[in-house]
């Protein structure tokens, strides 16, 4: 039903009224590019009751993270938030003085006792250090929530977790698939999963051999080290459901 909606009205943007569709959503680039794996997880509100309806889609959409009526990213701390902004700005024009400062020195004959030396190697320095606190402060906001009310960092479950000859280092996507941002979500907001569903559209990725409108189960790669922690405290939620637990595969320690 949700892949039907995107095609009929020919962008992600399915919940903006026609003429506010952002025109960079359009199912187009879904089409002309590599595709992108949705997701739905159907619930229910613990305390009303009522019908939950989520959707996701994986990673970034048209280089956004966000978009009205779907579940955002696991990281607080993203590309669109003023905080990285602001830190880009500074760790930018770092980068253009030290380019200012390099051509300086080559327009002298100062040669390597130019004072500038030290203060590009400086600058240099500053740069990393900023770009390295930048990408660790967003590593730090990735966390995720199981349905125990516990949190855990994706680092962490990244460590704790990975295969022995895997590198320390999370591997980029990690956490951004479908189904860990839909129980992150429901879990956030004391909603009870009862069912959870990815879904394909567009192009496969080369050797990736993934068919459009087809139903695929979650990655190995990625989301087996990150469910089981996410889906602790669900059978104690309801002890009567079990789609949810039996379609990942995951059990609780």
């Amino acid at each position: 039903e949700l892949l039907q909606r995107i095609q009929s009205h020919g962008s992600v943007d399915v919940d903006s009224r026609s003429c506010e569709r952002d025109s960079a959503l359009s199912t187009k680039s879904l089409d002309e590019r590599i595709g992108k794996m949705f997701g739905v997880l159907i619930g229910e509100h613990r305390g009303t009751g009522e019908r939950v309806v989520l959707k996701a889609f994986s990673g970034q959409i048209s280089g956004r993270w966000r978009v009205p009526g779907w579940v955002g990213p696991i990281p607080s701390l993203t590309h669109e938030s003023a905080q990285y902004q602001s830190e880009r700005e500074v760790i930018e024009e770092l980068g253009r003085r030290i380019r200012e400062m390099k051509a300086r020195v080559e327009s002298r004959s100062c040669g390597s006792d130019d004072p500038l030396l030290d203060e590009i190697a400086a600058s240099r320095q500053e740069q990393r250090r900023r770009s390295r606190a930048l990408q660790v402060a967003m590593w730090d906001s990735a966390r995720v929530r199981n349905f125990r009310g516990e949190e855990s960092g994706l680092q962490t479950l990244w460590n704790q977790n990975k295969d022995a000859t895997a590198p320390s280092n999370i591997p980029s996507g990690f956490g951004d698939c479908c189904a860990p941002k839909l129980l992150n979500h429901a879990a956030a907001t004391n909603v009870r999963p009862i069912s959870l569903t990815e879904m394909w559209w567009g192009k496969s990725p080369p050797g990736a051999g993934k068919t459009s409108w087809q139903m695929y189960g979650s990655c190995e790669e990625k989301c087996s080290k990150i469910l089981g922690f996410m889906l602790c405290g669900l059978d104690e939620v309801d002890t009567n459901e079990k789609d949810v637990d039996d379609q990942c595969g995951c059990t609780c320690d």
